[in-house]
């Protein structure tokens, strides 16, 4: 990586020439030290189109910081009549594309000792079902020692395990119903009884 800079003074170009594998990272673009001047274009021509990179003036803008990466070779020019404009960067050699790192890499299994896999990876998803109480499910990671020859080293298994209904939680819900069923029916009798002994009171009064 090396500093890169140019003075492009009135009226003229700058034809940037990049060597075989460089590319030219355009950072800067500033003034000449002036007291005062128009609105000033700065230029690039590449391809044989002619685009804008920015605009400078005296107070607003001195100067204009780019971010610009070229791999080939373009024209640079202002249209400030009365001082130069200078260009600044830096230029590098091309990355080179390494087809190698498209290869897959080889995994590893863990946990590995010495060199072999004892054990293999168990997880259970165990799903409740939903009842009055709220569901969850919880992912249990166990692991387990592997007895069989024919399976492969660092095998995973999900298994979805559906747990039986609590005897305790169905029995609740009758139960429930038994004692709403009583309170009404204790209710009703008090509501029964108070309208006999209101009826008699009226008859005796009568």
């Amino acid at each position: 990586m090396e500093y890169w800079g140019v003075e492009v003074k009135t009226g003229q170009t700058f034809d940037v020439k990049l060597g075989e594998g460089k590319i030219l990272h355009l950072s800067q673009a500033c003034l000449e030290h002036v007291y005062w001047c128009h609105s000033v274009c700065l230029h690039i021509n590449i391809n044989g189109k002619k685009l804008l990179l920015a605009k400078l003036h005296y107070e607003k803008m001195p100067q204009y910081k780019f971010d610009l990466v070229f791999d080939q070779d373009f024209q640079l020019s202002h249209t400030w009549e009365a001082g130069s404009v200078f260009f600044h960067g830096y230029i590098a050699d091309q990355p080179i594309y390494d087809a190698s790192c498209n290869e897959e890499e080889d995994i590893v299994q863990l946990p590995i000792s010495n060199g072999k896999q004892d054990s293999e990876s168990e997880v259970k998803i165990v799903e409740p079902k939903k009842d009055d109480s709220e569901s969850e499910v919880k992912i249990v990671e166990t692991e387990k020692h592997d007895s069989d020859s024919n399976k492969k080293n660092g095998e995973q298994k999900v298994k979805i395990v559906e747990p039986k209904k609590d005897d305790s939680n169905s029995m609740l819900l009758p139960l429930l119903v038994l004692i709403v069923l009583l309170l009404f029916f204790v209710i009703g009798s008090m509501v029964v009884i108070f309208a006999l002994f209101c009826f008699v009171l009226l008859k005796q009064g009568a």
